[in-house]
Order: C-alpha cells, then structure tokens, then sequence
C-alpha cells in the first residue's frame, strides 16, 4: 500500500508542477474530481439499471 500512496503523492505533484498550483490544491482538486467520477458512475449505473438512457434510438 505504501508504494500505492507513493504513486499517488507523485502523479499528484507531477499534475500541481504542470498547473503551477500547489501540492495542496492539487489534492483538494483530485479529491473533488474522484468524488464526482464514483457519482457519476453510480448516476449512469442507476439509469441501466432502471433501463434508462439516453433516449436516442438506434435502428
């Protein structure tokens, strides 16, 4: 786990230097953005699920 955490603190810092934001705010951010992924995902797996989407018809 130790080499996940690793892995994480790095791509973390590589994307803060390329933003010219810090470490910081690179991880409130990517908190921010894993949290609407996992809500999105449980959004469009909900609309399987009750047979929705999104309206367009293939023939």
């Amino acid at each position: 786990m130790e080499n996940q955490d690793n892995e994480l603190r790095k791509v973390v810092q590589e994307l803060a230097d390329e933003e010219g934001i810090s470490f910081s705010d690179a991880i409130d951010i990517s908190i921010k953005a894993l949290r609407y992924e996992i809500q999105r995902r449980k959004s469009f797996a909900g609309e399987a699920k009750a047979g929705g989407g999104s309206g367009v018809q293939i023939s």
